[in-house]
C-alpha cells in the first residue's frame, strides 16, 4: 500500500508541475502582423505530409491539392494533438445558423448557434457523442464529397441528422436537427468549380504541426428554420464551409473573421484572419469573394481590442486610410478596407487540469470596400461573424 500512496503522490506533483508550466508560465503568443508576408501559391497537387509527417509544402491555393492521411503523424499527435472539424455556416442577411462537428483527438463535439438580428435571439447548443453510445462522427481526410455519407446523432431530446452525396457537377450536403422548440431543415449544393480559400501552413518551425483548411463560400441554400413553430423560409441565402484538419500547439490562438452573403444579386463573402502559424509561414487565408471569383488579399493590419465586446474591428490595407476608398485614383489593385461592428457576443469556456477552452465569438456586421484595379467593390451590412480563439488544449 505504501508504493500505492507514493505513486499517488508522484501524480500530483507531476500535475502541480503541468499546471505551473502549461497553465500559468507558459503565454498564448497572440500575433496577427502579416505585413510583407509573401503568398506563395500551391500548384502542384500531391501528398500533404511526408514520410516523417511534416510538410511537403506551404502556400495557399484556390483549390484542395493535397493529400491528408492522418496515419502519417506521430503516434502522439494522432492521439493526442489532432484537431479535425468541419462547420457549415448559412447567411440570410439578418439570420446566421452554424453547426460544426469536430474531433480534437480524445473527444467529439457538434455545436449549433442560430442568431436572429431581428428578434434579439441568440441560441447555441452542444452535443457530445458518447463512443459505443452513439455513432461515431466519421472525420474524412478529404474535403470533398466522395461516397454518400449519413451519421445522425439522437438522444432523448435532440436529433441531428447529416447527409451527403454528389453528382457530375455538384455536391450537397443536408442538415436537420431537431430540439423539439428548435427545428432547422437545410439543403445546400454548391458548385465542384467554386474557388476556395485553401491554407497549408506550419505550426512549428519543421512541419511536423500544422494546419491545413479549405473555406468556401457562395454556396446555394434552401429549406426553414423554425422556433417554437415560428417558421422562416431560407431565401436569399448563402452557406459557407470550414474545413480544419490539424497538429496544434497545446497553447493555440487564431483570430477568424467571415461574413457572406448577397448584394445586389451578388455573392459576396470576407474571409480574414490567423494567428496559429509559424512566423515562417509564407500564406495568409485572408480572401475576398466576389460570385465565384477569389481575390487573394495581403498585407493587411488589425486594428482591434479583444478585451471589448462591442468595439469595431477595422482591418485594412497597409499604408492606407479610410478616406483613401472614396477616390479609385487612391488605390491600387488589391486595396481592401472592412469594418466589422458587433451586436452580440457568446462565449464558449470550459475549464479542467489539463484542457482550458476559451473561444469567443461575436456576431455582427461587415462594411467595406475592395478595389480589383478596374472598379471599386463597395459592401455594406453583411452578416458574418468574428472568433476568437485563445486556448490550451
Amino acid at each position: 500500500m505504501g508504493f500505492l500512496f507514493k505513486a499517488f503522490d508522484a501524480i500530483q506533483f507531476l500535475v502541480i508541475i503541468y499546471i505551473i508550466v502549461y497553465r500559468i508560465l507558459l503565454p498564448i503568443e497572440q500575433d496577427l502582423d502579416f505585413v510583407g508576408k509573401q503568398q506563395r501559391e500551391i500548384k502542384q497537387i500531391g501528398p500533404l505530409l511526408d514520410k516523417n509527417g511534416q510538410l511537403v509544402e506551404s502556400g495557399w491555393s484556390r483549390h484542395p491539392l493535397k493529400q491528408f492521411n492522418p496515419e502519417q503523424t506521430s503516434f502522439f499527435n494522432r492521439f493526442l494533438r489532432l484537431k479535425q472539424w468541419e462547420y457549415f455556416h448559412i447567411s440570410r442577411g439578418d439570420i446566421y445558423f452554424g453547426i460544426s462537428f469536430a474531433d480534437v483527438s480524445y473527444a467529439q463535439n457538434i455545436q449549433f448557434v442560430y442568431f436572429d438580428q431581428v428578434r434579439e435571439l441568440l441560441i447555441k447548443k452542444e452535443l457530445a457523442p458518447v463512443k459505443f453510445v452513439h455513432q461515431a462522427i466519421v472525420m474524412k481526410n478529404t474535403p470533398f464529397v466522395q461516397d454518400q455519407y449519413q451519421y445522425e446523432f439522437k438522444d432523448s431530446h435532440n436529433q441531428v441528422k447529416f447527409l451527403e452525396y454528389q453528382d457530375q457537377d455538384y455536391e450537397y450536403r443536408e442538415i436537420f436537427v431537431n430540439t423539439h422548440t428548435f427545428i432547422a431543415d437545410i439543403q445546400i449544393k454548391n458548385s465542384k468549380k467554386h474557388d476556395s480559400m485553401v491554407i497549408v501552413v506550419p505550426i512549428n518551425e519543421d512541419g511536423s504541426k500544422f494546419y491545413y483548411n479549405v473555406k468556401s463560400y457562395g454556396w446555394d441554400v434552401t429549406g426553414y428554420i423554425s422556433i417554437n413553430s415560428v417558421r422562416q423560409e431560407l431565401y436569399n441565402t448563402t452557406a459557407g464551409y470550414d474545413w480544419g484538419r490539424g497538429v496544434f500547439d497545446y497553447n493555440t490562438f487564431w483570430l477568424w473573421m467571415s461574413g457572406h452573403g448577397v448584394q445586389d444579386d451578388h455573392k459576396i463573402a470576407i474571409n480574414l484572419g490567423g494567428g496559429f502559424a509559424h512566423k515562417s509561414s509564407p500564406a495568409t487565408e485572408e480572401a475576398f469573394f466576389y460570385d465565384e471569383k477569389l481575390f487573394k488579399l495581403k498585407n493587411l493590419d488589425y486594428i482591434y481590442d479583444d478585451a471589448s465586446s462591442d468595439k469595431p474591428i477595422l482591418v485594412i490595407s497597409h499604408n492606407r486610410k479610410k478616406d483613401h476608398f472614396n477616390d479609385k485614383s487612391n488605390l491600387k489593385q488589391g486595396d481592401f478596407y472592412c469594418e466589422f461592428v458587433p451586436t452580440i457576443q457568446s462565449v464558449h469556456q470550459k475549464d479542467f487540469i489539463f484542457i482550458a477552452l476559451n473561444m469567443k465569438q461575436q456576431l455582427g456586421y461587415f462594411s467595406g470596400v475592395y478595389f480589383d484595379g478596374s472598379s471599386i467593390i463597395k459592401y455594406t451590412n453583411i452578416l458574418g461573424m468574428i472568433e476568437f480563439n485563445k486556448s490550451k488544449w
